[in-house]
C-alpha cells in the first residue's frame, strides 16, 4: 500500500508530493472561489451603493482574472489525475477501459 507522501507529481515545473499538490491546489481554488463570490456580490450591489462605473469595471477585470486563475488550477488538477492514475495491466484492462470510456461518455452526454 502506498502512502500519499511517497508519491510525487510534477506541477508547474516542480516535483511535489501528491498530498501537497492536492491540498495546495484545492486551497487555492477555494480561495479564488470565495474571493470571486464576494466580488460578484459587490458588483451586483455597485449601482445601489453608487460605486460608479470605474469601481464596477475594476471588479469585472479582477473577477475575470480570478476565473482565469481558477481555470488554470483545474488544469493542474487534471494533470495530477493523469500522473497518479494507474495504467492498464494488459489487453483485458485496455479493452475494458475502451468500453467503459464509451459508456461513461454516453451516460454523461445525456446529463449536459
Amino acid at each position: 500500500m502506498s502512502n500519499l507522501s511517497d508519491t510525487s507529481v510534477i506541477l508547474n515545473g516542480e516535483e511535489i508530493d501528491v498530498d501537497s499538490a492536492i491540498n495546495d491546489t484545492y486551497r487555492d481554488i477555494q480561495g479564488y472561489l470565495n474571493t470571486t463570490q464576494s466580488q460578484l456580490r459587490a458588483l451586483a450591489q455597485a449601482e445601489d451603493r453608487s460605486e460608479g462605473f470605474r469601481y464596477s469595471h475594476h471588479l469585472c477585470m479582477t473577477i475575470d482574472r480570478n476565473i482565469k486563475e481558477i481555470l488554470e488550477l483545474f488544469k493542474d488538477l487534471k494533470s495530477i489525475v493523469k500522473q497518479v492514475k494507474l495504467k492498464p495491466d494488459g489487453d483485458d484492462d485496455r479493452m475494458w477501459q475502451a468500453g467503459f470510456d464509451i459508456e461513461f461518455a454516453n451516460e454523461h452526454k445525456k446529463k449536459i
